[in-house]
């Protein structure tokens, strides 16, 4: 069998790669690159009256940057925090008396009430019955109590006192009679046997007079004091009877505790009100507060009193004045996070269990920072580069309050030390640098890096065309 061998053509496949060639678009690119970025730096230092930089064959280009001081500023310490919105005293109102049928509810979810209001109302017929029954056997106590007392009506106590009289009247007769019998047994006038029967009549009569004089007081002071004793405590125990169905009769009526906004409504007409069953539940005073988890490290520099600003994802227009009410005493020990408890003013866009977030205010502090478009986060790590006469060098910083646009530096930089603070990005460790004047030099470096891009991207575009 012939096999015929097809040549090698342009469009196979099987075509041996040729060796690399110079095309000319590879040469352009660059070109354009570099001309663009000459061009825009020229523009911009002749704006500012400043020649032209002379690019020296064989050195690497000089850029120009703008650098500021690192100096002593007063930050504002501020401290982010999120959290739910969550009732500042969640009021549970539980029914007062057992086995009672809800025959009235009075508010719903969302009604505002006052200290007091009724919120439900228990069947209370039987007590009713028995109350009426307790008051009339407290009016029965009484009147006996009242009997025994003053037994005995104005007019018995006048015949009595009547009585006494007469009994007085025979006394002082019967001793003047026994007075004239003495005389006269004196004189033998009378036997010795009638005298005897004066004195008789006299002890007689006196007798009389101490009976009626008894029965008088007797009825003037009433029954004894034991009788007396016993009526008293009988109209006690009567009266405190009837306090107790009062009392009962009140709990039929489930108040407010406190003035609030009644959130959750378990009560339902018809159902046997229990002890222990929660009714209804109150924020009282409808104040929330924020509670917010704050880890360890920061709780410390949290404390009572501190304002904050509340804001909301879901409401944009919600800005909320807050106050720090109370620092969590203790950390969750899985966590390691504390809870800080923030007052909310009274705004009725406020709900229970909405996500809002915090800002405390922590107050100022003193202490070093640069712009925070000086520092440069590279591998995890902050950087920023110090000039030192042209050249610049990076060093490692530790940043702490971020207040504005400034970053607070709590180690690696000294005061008055010259830092990058535009056209850092484009640096790396001992690049010798052009330093650009300070006024309105931030956005002369901006537009020289915006010509870049622009030059980048025109690069990309003939590459893309070839």
């Amino acid at each position: 069998m012939d096999v015929q061998q097809q040549p090698f053509s342009e469009s196979s496949p099987l075509q041996p790669q040729s060796r690399f060639r110079l095309r000319p678009w590879m040469v352009v690119i660059p070109v354009l690159a570099i001309v663009t970025v000459t061009i825009a730096g020229t523009v911009i230092l002749k704006r500012r009256g400043a020649k032209p930089p002379v690019v020296v064959a064989g050195t690497a280009p000089v850029l120009t940057v703008a650098t500021e001081p690192v100096e002593l500023r007063p930050l504002v310490r501020t401290l982010a925090v999120t959290g739910s919105v969550a009732p500042w005293d969640l009021l549970s109102v539980f029914p007062a008396a057992n086995g009672l049928r809800i025959m009235r509810v009075a508010v719903e979810e969302g009604d505002r009430v006052s200290d007091g209001q009724i919120l439900a109302q228990l069947d209370d017929g039987v007590l009713q019955a028995q109350h009426a029954a307790a008051r009339a056997r407290l009016a029965n106590a009484e009147a006996q109590l009242s009997k025994m007392r003053r037994p005995n009506r104005s007019q018995d106590i006048a015949s009595f006192e009547a009585a006494l009289r007469q009994a007085e009247a025979n006394v002082r007769s019967a001793e003047d009679m026994n007075q004239r019998t003495k005389a006269l047994l004196a004189e033998s006038a009378v036997s010795p046997a009638e005298a005897t029967g004066r004195e008789t009549a006299l002890a007689a009569a006196k007798a009389g007079a101490d009976q009626a004089r008894q029965r008088l007081s007797l009825a003037r002071e009433g029954s004894r004091n034991e009788d007396l004793s016993m009526a008293e405590a009988g109209v006690a125990a009567e009266r405190a009877g009837l306090r107790q169905l009062e009392v009962q009769l009140a709990q039929t009526r489930v108040t407010a505790p406190a003035g609030g906004l009644v959130l959750n409504r378990s009560a339902h007409l018809g159902d046997m009100a229990a002890n222990g069953q929660r009714l209804f539940q109150i924020v009282r005073d409808e104040r929330y507060e924020l509670q917010a988890q704050v880890p360890e490290a920061d709780l410390a520099g949290i404390t009572s009193g501190q304002a904050a600003l509340i804001t909301s994802d879901a409401d944009p227009t919600m800005r909320i004045a807050g106050k720090v009410r109370l620092v969590s005493p203790g950390f969750d020990p899985s966590s390691r996070q504390g809870v800080v408890r923030i007052d909310l003013s009274g705004d009725r866009r406020l709900r229970s269990g909405m996500f809002v977030r915090g800002l405390v205010d922590l107050g100022d502090v003193q202490m070093l920072a640069v712009p925070s478009a000086a520092v440069l986060n590279k591998e995890g790590a902050s950087l920023v580069f110090v000039l030192e006469g042209d050249i610049v060098h990076a060093r490692r910083v530790d940043t702490t309050v971020r207040s504005g646009n400034l970053l607070g530096i709590r180690t690696g930089l000294r005061q008055g030390e010259q830092v990058v603070v535009a056209g850092a990005g484009y640096l790396k460790d001992g690049d010798r640098v052009r330093v650009a004047p300070a006024l309105g030099m931030a956005s002369d470096v901006a537009a020289m890096a915006t010509g870049s891009e622009a030059a980048a991207a025109a690069s990309d575009t003939v590459s893309a065309t070839h």
